[in-house]
């Protein structure tokens, strides 16, 4: 999710089959340990949308920033049910805190997103109050 945030999406980087990676049985401590993985670099991308949001001015357009982390939020959603598909239904709860993590990125598009509303209407509530 980093990296595709960071470079954006590429026709190469992208799997053929959405179902490759669960299909084939893996051991448990392997899946968690990816999911892990996953999680740290959502966080990673979390926390540095955070931050430019952050320093950004609020006049300068993030609208860019938000299709990347819209992007960015379909593919981790994407890899929780990869992970989920992957786990019997017992150790689906293992994957709790890849979620938690995965809400977080949803919490700071949603801020992006607000951002990118609240610009598109400053135009327009200074014109009608010229009026």
């Amino acid at each position: 999710a980093a990296d595709m945030l960071m470079n954006g999406m590429s026709p190469d980087s992208l799997s053929v089959d959405t179902n490759d990676y669960s299909s084939e049985a893996k051991p448990v401590a392997v899946v968690l340990a990816d999911a892990d993985i996953a999680m740290r670099h959502i966080d990673q991308t979390r926390r540095a949308a955070e931050i430019y949001l952050d320093v950004v001015p609020s006049d300068e357009p993030v609208e860019e920033e938000l299709e990347s982390l819209q992007a960015a939020l379909l593919v981790c959603e994407r890899a929780v049910l990869t992970f989920q598909q992957s786990l019997t239904e017992g150790q689906v709860d293992e994957l709790e805190p890849l979620k938690a993590s995965v809400d977080g990125l949803r919490g700071i598009t949603d801020k992006f997103g607000d951002r990118v509303r609240q610009t598109r209407l400053s135009p327009s509530q200074d014109e009608n109050s010229d009026t």
